[in-house]
């Protein structure tokens, strides 16, 4: 419809269109990550993707920028399109924070070259956008309406970005399980899991535990290509910014030997330890090998479920003792960014497990930690006696302070409630109550 009236010519065998001055449109595709690689050399001056959600890493099709260029100053320009749902990468690049239509920067080399940026703009699109397909199809979107789930639906028929189909964590909630900061309360205790990794980035996730079983992911260190010493290190330092650091419980393949005389990971990230507490054992944390068995995974997914429940009162509240047992502070940006997102695995006979092939990093140096603690405690439900748990009632308060004006036995401008908005009686329950 469109280049043949232009005196284009088609090669099937080739997938290629050649225009009346030579020029070509090659149609290629790239079957696995790595035949991007077989475009190295090559010259091109526009370049389109399309389903781009289909690419679970940005390495492939961001390999081709080398190949987008040109000797004779033409303008060289890259064309993505997709559907939601989509992989986080490309939500974190060009949909999150973004307004549709409006150009943006980006930063490709942040650390290296923070001085160049690509330009570019994301552009939401709706059913309603395509108004050939409505006119000559009207009832496409009943169609629309029978391809599955409520969360596909609204990915296709609204452009919704942020339906997640087939995610694992449905209970997940950003004003449940995190934290814009978090006070640590000083009988809490210090603990940490880590999930390694060379070239895929190792997790290092620090909690703090209280004692009625609650969890709070406190800070990371994630990275990539670090050796396991400087890894020892980083963590090491990070330890230190918070307090005595009991445990670190760690992937159990990094105590597996290669049978020769070299040390195992474990023993080189537990030198770096040591390193930066200035070699003195006594004082870092321990570093432990986490369980694992026939099950272990499905084990760890149901525990994180449990964790991450929360429940809502018949007006939407959720009340202190109903609220997550495991939340995030903000500082756990890859947690934050990275557990929601999972999606169960497609692969035969692990249907039930996460996605293993998604970013599940954050996820697995958190079920680490949640593996190497004691059996989860049962939570007090709610106060048994008003009078004595104040802080979790207002109106518990006021009750105890008006029977006391009526015995007379204290002047009234001596229990005069130092909380007068619910906002503000509301923190005492974060920070200042057991």
């Amino acid at each position: 419809e469109i280049y043949t009236p232009i005196g284009a010519k088609w090669g099937a065998s080739e997938r290629t269109w050649t225009m009346p001055n030579k020029s070509q449109l090659l149609l290629r595709y790239l079957d696995r990550d790595e035949d991007a690689a077989h475009y190295q050399g090559h010259q091109y001056t526009w370049l389109g993707v399309d389903q781009v959600e289909a690419f679970q890493d940005s390495a492939p099709i961001d390999m081709l920028w080398g190949s987008l260029r040109s000797a004779y100053g033409i303008p060289c320009v890259r064309r993505l399109t997709g559907n939601p749902p989509a992989p986080q990468w490309i939500r974190a690049r060009y949909i999150d924070g973004r307004t549709s239509g409006v150009p943006f920067f980006y930063k490709p080399q942040p650390d290296l070259r923070p001085d160049i940026e690509i330009e570019a703009v994301f552009i939401h699109a709706r059913l309603e956008d395509n108004l050939i397909l409505q006119q000559n199809d009207p009832r496409y979107e009943t169609r629309l309406a029978a391809v599955g789930s409520e969360a596909l639906y609204r990915a296709w028929r609204f452009g919704d970005w942020d339906a997640m189909v087939g995610q694992v964590f449905k209970e997940w909630r950003p004003d449940q399980h995190t934290l814009p900061e978090f006070y640590q309360p000083q009988n809490w205790t210090l603990a940490a899991g880590l999930d390694w990794g060379y070239r895929a980035p190792f997790s290092f996730t620090l909690f703090a535990s209280g004692p009625e079983g609650d969890v709070v992911g406190l800070d990371e260190v994630y990275a990539a290509e670090v050796h396991a010493k400087e890894a020892g290190l980083n963590c090491g330092r990070k330890c230190q910014e918070y307090g005595r650091v009991e445990y670190i419980a760690a992937d159990h393949d990094m105590w597996r030997q290669t049978g020769m005389s070299a040390p195992t990971l474990a023993e080189e990230f537990q030198q770096g330890l040591w390193d930066s507490y200035g070699g003195r054992k006594e004082l870092a944390p321990s570093l432990i090998e986490a369980t694992k068995g026939p099950g272990s995974r499905l084990t760890k997914l149901q525990l994180t479920h449990r964790y991450l429940s929360w429940k809502a009162d018949k007006d939407g509240v959720v009340q202190p003792w109903n609220r997550p047992l495991l939340r995030f502070s903000a500082k756990c940006e890859n947690a934050v960014r990275t557990i929601p997102m999972l999606a169960y695995s497609k692969t035969k006979g692990r249907t039930e497990d996460v996605d293993t092939d998604m970013e599940d990093h954050a996820y697995d140096s958190t079920t680490i930690y949640l593996m190497s603690r004691p059996p989860l405690p049962e939570r007090i439900k709610r106060p048994r006696d008003r009078d004595k748990h104040p802080g979790f009632s207002k109106v518990g308060f006021r009750n105890r302070w008006e029977r006391l004006l009526e015995e007379e036995e204290f002047e009234e401008e001596m229990y005069a409630p130092q909380w007068e908005t619910p906002d503000e009686f509301g923190a005492l329950d974060d920070h200042d109550w057991g």
